[in-house]
């Protein structure tokens, strides 16, 4: 059993050694050093597009939302102004007939005091 034991003992220091001594884990080391430059240069790349272009788009949505407001708010004032433009006709016309009404209610009172003579 000790020479069994001892047989695997040697056999694992060798296995460690010709990993230690393998070019896979050196290869494998530069794949990854390579790999976090490229995570390094995306989160930069992501940290530009946050400062610069993510206001940009901001900006060009509040420029497009204030043109809608705008048009809607333009829409609203013309009704505004047609509305306003039937409540005057309608109070002139309104104030004629109560015009007219007074002047036949004179001509009536008149007729009636002609008639009563």
């Amino acid at each position: 059993m000790q020479t069994y034991i001892g047989g695997l003992t040697t056999a694992i220091n060798n296995l460690r050694s010709s990993l230690a001594s393998s070019p896979l884990p050196i290869t494998l080391q530069a794949r990854i050093d390579t790999l976090e430059d490229r995570l390094n240069a995306m989160a930069r790349e992501s940290d530009a597009v946050l400062q610069t272009r993510l206001p940009a788009a901001i900006k060009a949505a509040k420029v497009e939302e204030r043109k809608l407001c705008e048009k809607a708010t333009d829409k609203v004032k013309g009704d505004l102004v047609l509305v306003t433009r039937a409540f005057e006709k309608e109070k002139v016309h309104r104030r004629e007939q109560r015009k007219a009404a007074e002047e036949r209610e004179q001509q009536f009172l008149k007729q009636i005091e002609e008639l009563k003579k």
